[in-house]
């Protein structure tokens, strides 16, 4: 059994659930020097409180720490929600890629993709057009409806097929998304 190496003392103020105080906690140690991205890397890897990871991870994100792709990857896989959602504040900030905005949009949380389908469209992240695409066919009406808006944002005509038969969705608010994305593709 490997042993976790002791905390540093800050580590546990990174769990706060008061967002103001989790940032006045992460401004606190981007005044470090050196600052500490080892230790923040372990803390987002592995730490066993999800609220401490999640405030390691945005520690890292503000750094805009060495090899943060690779860390916000592996972010994705985490089991807390909590920690997910953080990599789609990375996602939505411009620290993220195609790749990851894919990998979000296959998350397990309804809400996770549909918030990765609106970043991929907001950022105009073409090369995620695929990802989106699937979330036409998702089990989530929202996500439909999420997807829906984002391929006519993003301008895919790929999606027309899928569009066409959403017009027939149960649900009202996709279909009149299907019928909009359908409008601004036909111009």
């Amino acid at each position: 059994m490997s042993r976790r190496r002791a905390d540093p003392p800050w580590a546990a103020q990174l769990g706060l659930v008061s967002e103001r105080r989790r940032r006045t906690v992460i401004d606190r140690i981007l005044r470090m020097r050196p600052r500490p991205v080892a230790e923040l890397r372990d803390l987002a890897r592995r730490h066993p409180n999800a609220y401490v990871r999640a405030g390691a991870l945005s520690a890292l994100i503000r750094i805009r720490a060495p090899g943060l792709p690779s860390i916000l990857s592996a972010a994705t896989r985490d089991p807390a929600m909590t920690v997910r959602m953080r990599v789609l504040g990375a996602l939505t900030g411009g620290g993220g890629d195609t790749a990851l905005a894919a990998r979000l949009m296959r998350d397990a949380s309804g809400g996770i993709r549909v918030n990765a389908i609106d970043a991929a469209a907001q950022r105009g992240l073409r090369g995620s057009a695929a990802a989106v695409r699937a979330g036409l066919r998702d089990d989530k009406w929202y996500v439909r409806q999420h997807a829906a808006r984002a391929v006519g944002t993003l301008r895919d005509v790929r999606a027309i097929p899928v569009l066409r038969r959403l017009l027939h969705d149960p649900r009202p608010a996709v279909r009149r998304e299907a019928a909009q994305a359908l409008a601004i593709l036909s111009r």
